[in-house]
């Protein structure tokens, strides 16, 4: 990722995209108020302009700031990070500019790539998981299949991180010298 943008004017481009989000969405409730559905349908993404620009500007291959608009700002913890050994909870526009240019960055490994995040989207899984587990015993319910598929979401994971971390070892040597 490319850091040509100060903490300063990141913020505000980020402030300014949930601006027009947010104000779009009212006015799209407004209309749809006085509208009925065959008459307006609503908008799609005002704000995609600004996003694929900010996106190219800073070379955001993974859609971190994407998801952070449309998914993660809406419960920061639960939608927390684990990467790099460092859990981060992306509560506002500064903690996503952290997060983008940490110092342990994605950019250094580029095998590393999303790895990260995908783990993390399995212990969101898992956790689901035990949870419904948990509701369908206290209902009398069967959870054969979830046992095995939390199971098996959890070998999923163990193989991933065995895999990031040997493809980051083969990095590290890959550059030793240079």
């Amino acid at each position: 990722m490319k850091k040509v943008l100060s903490k300063e004017q990141f913020t505000k481009y980020i402030n300014h995209i949930i601006d027009l989000c947010e104000n779009s969405e009212t006015l799209e409730k407004a209309l749809q108020n006085f509208c009925n559905d065959r008459e307006f349908t609503g908008f799609f993404y005002p704000c995609e302009f600004e996003l694929k620009f900010l996106k190219n500007l800073l070379d955001d291959e993974d859609d971190w700031i994407e998801w952070w608009i449309y998914e993660g700002r809406e419960n920061p913890k639960e939608n927390a990070i684990d990467c790099n050994g460092k859990k981060w909870t992306i509560e506002s526009p500064e903690t996503l500019y952290d997060f983008l240019f940490q110092e342990n960055s994605e950019e250094k490994n580029p095998y590393y790539k999303g790895g990260m995040l995908c783990i993390d989207t399995i212990n969101r899984m898992i956790i689901q998981g035990k949870n419904t587990i948990e509701k369908r015993e206290k209902e009398g319910k069967s959870t054969e299949n979830l046992n095995t598929y939390v199971a098996l979401l959890k070998m999923a994971k163990s193989m991933m991180i065995n895999d990031l971390a040997m493809i980051g070892n083969l990095y590290l040597v890959e550059n030793e010298d240079k």
